[in-house]
């Protein structure tokens, strides 16, 4: 017989994970164990959790729909949980080390070999030297951003980036893509996800 680390406590670090996420929602949270080899020997354990074999689940998932058979989610706001959950769960990317003062900041302007910086203007950018307007610019500025500071964004953080002078103004952008995010209004972080360009074109 072979031991391994303690799944009962793994599994309740994962549910109180999952509790502050979504501290808003009126969820109920679950947790069971389930063991991928077919072989393993379940032997004597604690009740608090349910542990079994991947050949339950069915049987587990169905249980949980029995016991809770009223809608707590709309479809939206499901959507938005599974986004969140999957902008959390990501491996860890390294970011270059890349002083911010050593490239340009901003939307630059694609019509000005991206010389220029695009200025905020009623809900899109443009360049004040050729005149190029465009609001799909922004998802390419933003994945740079992305891929040169942080996966994660804030009002502020977006303002000083990418020189929009107005909170208000931030904080509708940031809400027309419909990021995931945690926290209350004044700190809230928003998550940019990987396939971010592709994400965005709805929204423009």
């Amino acid at each position: 017989m072979e031991g391994f680390a303690n799944p009962i406590t793994q599994i309740q670090r994962h549910m109180q994970f999952i509790k502050i996420i979504f501290k808003n929602y009126s969820l109920p949270i679950e947790g069971a164990v389930i063991l991928s080899n077919p072989s393993a020997i379940i032997a004597n354990h604690p009740k608090s959790v349910p542990i079994f074999h991947v050949s339950g689940l069915q049987s587990h998932i169905q249980t949980l729909f029995d016991k809770y058979p009223t809608p707590i989610l709309t479809n939206e706001q499901l959507t938005r949980f599974v986004q969140l959950i999957r902008a959390q769960h990501q491996p860890q990317e390294i970011l270059p080390r890349i002083d911010t003062s050593r490239f340009r900041h901003g939307v630059l302007c694609p019509k000005c070999r991206y010389k220029n910086q695009m200025h905020f203007y009623r809900g899109g950018w443009k360049c004040l030297a050729c005149h190029y307007t465009s609001s799909g610019i922004f998802a390419e500025a933003l994945q740079d951003y992305r891929l040169l500071v942080s996966r994660t964004i804030t009002n502020s953080q977006l303002r000083a980036f990418f020189g929009i002078t107005s909170s208000d103004a931030a904080n509708r952008l940031l809400r027309k893509f419909q990021f995931p995010s945690t926290g209350t209004y004044k700190n809230r972080i928003y998550y940019l996800p990987d396939n971010l360009i592709e994400y965005m074109k709805p929204f423009l």
